[in-house]
């Protein structure tokens, strides 16, 4: 068993899925859209799409979705989700990012809190990856735990830093780069400190 799956038996991916799918969109989402895509739409590639939270709002908004995860359960969700009416611009490939074939370009990527699942030597990869096929001034938003979060220190997820994620990201311009510390409850897990990372990059 590799890295990566030890980290993801750890969670109730279920229960996550449960939990998220009607929470309304991440905010470092909308706030990309804000700055790039006011009044406009694309073809988007979310990654790590879980319950589909982000994918949904792009339907919404008219976006055409290639939601990615590994996680068959995730899928299903989606699909089970998402509107008929908005299916027909919805693409979902049930797959690892590192196998994923893009035989398209597109405007904005999302990875939100799912990049880190990977073994820390595939992330650049995937990353690399994500920039060949993103258009010249397409946008890449991700969010990453911190070393300080509890998920992090408790279950063996590999945390990152704001130089590492320089490091990542370093063929795209960086438009933003915050961090965030708080106590809150996460909704991989119930825990007391939370440690975000969040990015927002342009081609």
């Amino acid at each position: 068993m590799d890295n990566k799956e030890e980290i993801e038996k750890k969670y109730d991916w279920l229960g996550y899925y449960s939990s998220t799918k009607n929470q309304p969109p991440r905010h470092l989402l909308t706030k990309a859209l804000d700055l790039f895509f006011k009044n406009k739409t694309g073809i988007a590639l979310d990654l790590g799409a879980g319950a589909g939270r982000d994918t949904i709002y792009l339907l919404k908004q008219g976006w055409s979705v290639w939601a990615v995860d590994r996680e068959e359960t995730a899928i299903k969700t989606i699909l089970r989700e998402t509107p008929l009416n908005l299916q027909e611009k919805l693409t979902c490939y049930n797959t690892d990012f590192l196998d994923m074939e893009l035989d398209f370009r597109f405007d904005l990527c999302s990875a939100q809190l799912s990049l880190m699942f990977l073994p820390p030597s595939q992330i650049q990869s995937v990353i690399d990856k994500i920039y060949t096929k993103v258009k010249v001034n397409g946008v890449f938003v991700a969010s990453f735990l911190g070393y300080q979060d509890d998920l992090v220190k408790n279950k063996n997820i590999p945390g990152s830093d704001l130089e590492k994620l320089r490091q990542y990201f370093s063929k795209f311009q960086v438009i933003e780069l915050e961090e965030e510390i708080k106590n809150s409850q996460n909704s991989l897990s119930a825990h007391n400190q939370s440690h975000f990372l969040k990015i927002i990059a342009r081609k």
